[in-house]
């Protein structure tokens, strides 16, 4: 993680090393004297050693040490100390807690004017070692709690620089938690906040401090859309002492929204189940070219995609739930090619595939979900077919629900060749398609020769629940989840992983005689 120059620049603030042993970590204490305690088995190099252990010891130590330290090490410091916290014995309310006021320390004399968190945090793979007497949680709730303690790095800038609370050391006056959901995001402390540093009274030429975050707004609509209208209006006034940018507002579930209140910058924009028609829309117009995400999914009230020819940089769209059968053709029509497309439950059929097949889209899309549409028909499962056939860069594709299991197998083979051909798909979605045993064992079980397939979703088929024993329906289960992992190690195919689903429908859980 850490270069190696930066033990020999360290040298100069750092006394010496104590030799490490398998149960013993390096502290320092407030007259720089040295210590060791127990740790366990963490598996820490030297360098991620002295950085997490010994300059993030405590925030007082922090402090002391940072100033000294060479400011190209800083996002390395940043690192090291997270993943610390992350792979440490104590409980998930004491991590929070040792990680706050080193982050703190860290913001504070952070040593350039710019910081953008998802350059900073790095990736928390499983501990290489287990220390003994530690269960491992998820890595979806060890996340979660690392995750929170990023909560501390706003406060601090924001509160700095509107009550000057905190005295930066540093020169950071550009914070970016974009892709983080924080508390800090909520509308009504930011307003409070951006009026706090407003002094209209300001010289001409004054420090203009900037944090730029998502925004999701959701329940009492009204006073959430005043509050974002005073943070965008005070924002882009002479005085502003802390401006807010957003990159992505999520409104949901809220009907009667006013667009027009949303902030001029926006690049990412998700109006989920609004009740939003066509005439609701027009103040789309009104957003800058440069959006490139949206998200109207659930508005089932708009009956057309014309607006869509407004926003000429949009790469990635999310339609769902709204009927676009034989209405596709401003999808096809725009000009930058798709990235992600999500068409759930759209009634899309064979011509509306054809206009995905003869745009650009094919080109760019790396994720393309076309569940809840039926597909089985033969002309629709030939123009799947040929539009799988020209996809050349899809990752994740998802056709969940799709009555593929209503084709002959002679046709389902050729879907499932065309799959295995196709050069970059490593995840396919194929749940709730209730294809037979033998069509999984005979037929999609084929996948397994695919060389970059990684993952793969399917659902226990509905006849294994013809019983009134739930034990020969565990039997079933297992047989067959067994039959589909022998035939893949058979062909080499060790690299797919597959997830099965049982569908609450015919599931032993709610299952009655």
């Amino acid at each position: 993680m850490l270069s190696g120059c930066l033990y020999h620049r360290l040298e100069s603030v750092l006394p010496p090393l104590i030799p490490k042993g398998n149960s013993q970590m390096v502290c320092m204490t407030k007259e720089d004297m040295l210590y060791s305690s127990e740790i366990g088995d963490q598996d820490f190099s030297r360098l991620e050693f002295l950085s997490a252990c010994v300059i993030m010891k405590d925030e007082y130590t922090a402090h002391h040490l940072l100033p000294r330290v060479p400011h190209s090490f800083y996002p390395a410091l940043f690192q090291a100390v997270m993943q610390k916290c992350y792979y440490s014995r104590m409980d998930d309310l004491e991590k929070k807690r040792a990680a706050m006021p080193l982050l703190r320390a860290l913001t504070i004399n952070w040593p350039f004017e710019s910081m953008t968190l998802r350059d900073l945090v790095p990736p928390l793979p499983s501990p290489t070692t287990k220390p003994q007497r530690i269960i491992l949680r998820s890595s979806e709730e060890k996340l979660m709690k690392f995750l929170e303690a990023l909560q501390t790095i706003p406060e601090t800038f924001i509160q700095s620089k509107s009550a000057m609370a905190v005295e930066f050391k540093g020169p950071l006056c550009k914070l970016d938690i974009t892709g983080f959901s924080l508390p800090i995001s909520n509308v009504h402390l930011l307003e409070r906040f951006v009026r706090m540093a407003y002094n209209p009274n300001s010289p001409p030429h004054y420090i203009r401090n900037e944090i730029r975050m998502d925004i999701r707004i959701e329940g009492e609509a009204e006073s959430q859309f005043q509050a974002l209208h005073v943070v965008c209006t005070i924002s882009r006034h002479h005085g502003a002492g802390l401006v807010v940018k957003f990159r992505k507002v999520n409104i949901t579930s809220i009907p009667g929204i006013c667009l027009v209140s949303l902030p001029k910058e926006t690049e990412c924009l998700e109006l989920e189940l609004c009740g939003l028609c066509n005439n609701s829309l027009l103040p789309l117009l009104c957003i800058p070219k440069s959006l490139t995400s949206l998200s109207l999914a659930h508005n089932r009230n708009i009956t057309s995609l014309q607006f869509l020819s407004q926003l000429p940089c949009l790469c990635e769209l999310n339609i769902s739930g709204i009927n676009v059968r034989d209405k596709c053709e401003p999808i096809g029509s725009l000009p930058q090619g798709l990235q992600y497309l999500k068409l759930v439950g759209c009634r899309v059929r064979s011509a509306d595939l054809q206009v995905l097949i003869t745009s650009k889209h094919v080109l760019t899309l790396r994720h393309l979900d076309l569940s809840e549409n039926p597909l089985g028909g033969p002309e629709d499962f030939y123009s799947l077919c040929k539009l799988c056939q020209k996809l050349q860069k899809v990752s994740v594709l998802e056709v969940e629900n799709c009555n593929l299991n209503t084709v002959i197998p002679e046709l389902l083979t050729q879907l499932i060749n065309i799959l295995t051909q196709m050069p970059t798909l490593a995840f396919l979605r194929l749940n709730r398609n209730d294809f037979s045993s033998w069509s999984i064992t005979k037929h999609i079980v084929c996948l397994g020769y695919s060389r970059t397939m990684r993952c793969l979703c399917m659902t226990v088929p509905s006849e294994v629940y013809i019983s009134d024993d739930y034990t020969v329906i565990d039997k079933r289960i297992k047989k067959l989840c067994t039959d589909f992992l022998s035939s893949l190690q058979a062909m080499n195919a060790t690299h797919v992983a597959v997830e099965w689903i049982e569908e609450s429908l015919y599931s032993r859980w709610f299952y009655t005689i």
